[in-house]
Order: structure tokens, then sequence, then C-alpha cells
């Protein structure tokens, strides 16, 4: 959903729930429902920079952080709340480093890692030619090309 339909819907919501008698026009409800989505996306930014700085130094703290994150798209995705500026690139990032290839090759068939053009010129410059390495190259360039078409 994107950030029109959302706050469309709180508006469609709003509207309905009040009694009919209140005279709440639906320009007021737009109002309402606009600011309750500037405060998720205000609130959401403010957790995930939280738990990014807060995860206690150590070997085993990518993959902390990692945990954290994915047990942290599932609550947004479930709550329909915004992803935090950043977030994707951070997941995805994290998943790469963490995970084992195929596992994070799931991830990414199953859609919940976002790759970002960024991401995978990153990733293309820090592999190596091994086969190993150049089959893995060419999935992440499939899976762009099916992004994008």
């Amino acid at each position: 959903y994107g950030k029109v339909q959302i706050v469309t819907g709180i508006c469609v919501y709003m509207l309905l729930s009040l009694p009919r008698e209140s005279r709440i026009t639906r320009s007021i409800c737009n109002l309402w429902a606009l600011y309750y989505r500037a405060v998720q996306v205000r609130k959401t930014n403010r957790l995930y920079h939280f738990m990014k700085s807060n995860v206690p130094p150590g070997d085993d703290s990518p993959m902390i952080l990692f945990r954290i994150l994915s047990n942290f798209h599932c609550a947004l995705e479930e709550l329909m709340f915004p992803f935090p500026k950043g977030f994707h690139e951070d997941f995805v990032k994290l998943g790469f480093y963490c995970l084992p290839r195929n596992v994070f090759l799931q991830y990414l068939e199953r859609q919940v890692f976002e790759l970002t053009p960024s991401f995978v010129d990153q990733v293309m410059r820090d592999l190596g030619v091994s086969e190993e390495d150049t089959q893995f190259k060419n999935m992440l360039l499939v899976s762009l090309e099916e992004l994008f078409s």
C-alpha cells in the first residue's frame, strides 16, 4: 500500500466509525489521517535509529541486529506501518553478511529483502571471480532485472 491509499483508508474508516450526526467532514478526517501517518513515520524512524544504536558491541553484533531488524520488519508489515528511511538498504546488507547465500537468496525470492542498485553495485565490487561468486552475482542481477521489469 502507498501513502495515499493508507491515508484514504484511515479517513474512510474514521468517517464510517463516527456517528452521522457528528458533522465531521471528509477534509477534517483527511487531516487527522495525514497527521496519524506522519506520527507513524516519525516514531518508526526514531525506534529504528534507537535499535541500531543500542546493539551491544561484539563479534555477534551484526547477527543480533539482523534478528532485531527481522522482527521489526515483520511487525511493520503486520501493522502496515511505514518502513524507516534506509531500513531496506541496511536490512539487505546485514542479511548478505549474516546469512548463508542460499538463505539470503530465499529471503530475496520471498521479497523479504528489497534490492537496491547501490547494494548490488557494492556486492559486485566485493565478490571475487570464483565460480560460486560469479553464480551468486548472476542470481542477484536476475533478481534486480525482475524488480525493474
